[in-house]
């Protein structure tokens, strides 16, 4: 179980996929693995749900590679409260499918003047970024 877009909380197979489709290839999870809470929350968890399932499905046609040119790693990770430790391959992993099916990498920008000082718990996420494949730093 992973959050989604906007706190969705959805249940997965650990990689975010509720099962295999045409040509072997992930399906989304779908609103019935929403949990329930109240009416109004489930609807916009629907509606996310239903969004990224639909981005999944068609990235799927997309002919080129798709790059980030202006991503807030730090922001996602203080919203989601992920751990600075965490590479961006394991937020990939736990969130693709928020992520379109020809995505390459990223450009990363980070606005927050703490995320450069050596006392910042943000100062990890710096770090451990600028190892990974595929994130570039501005």
């Amino acid at each position: 179980e992973h959050p989604g877009l906007d706190g969705v909380s959805l249940q997965s197979d650990g990689i975010g996929h509720a099962g295999v489709g045409q040509e072997g290839r992930h399906e989304p999870v779908v609103a019935s693995s929403v949990k329930t809470g109240k009416a109004s929350h489930n609807k916009k968890r629907v509606r996310a749900i239903e969004w990224m399932s639909m981005f999944f499905a068609r990235s799927r046609d997309y002919q080129y590679s798709f790059i980030d040119c202006h991503c807030h790693i730090d922001l996602l990770y203080a919203r989601l409260n992920i751990t600075p430790e965490t590479t961006f391959s394991k937020f990939r992993q736990n969130y693709s499918d928020t992520f379109p099916q020809n995505y390459e990498g990223c450009v990363a920008v980070f606005c927050h003047p703490n995320t450069f000082t050596t006392d910042n718990p943000q100062d990890q996420i710096l770090k451990c970024i600028s190892a990974e494949e595929g994130v570039w730093i501005a």
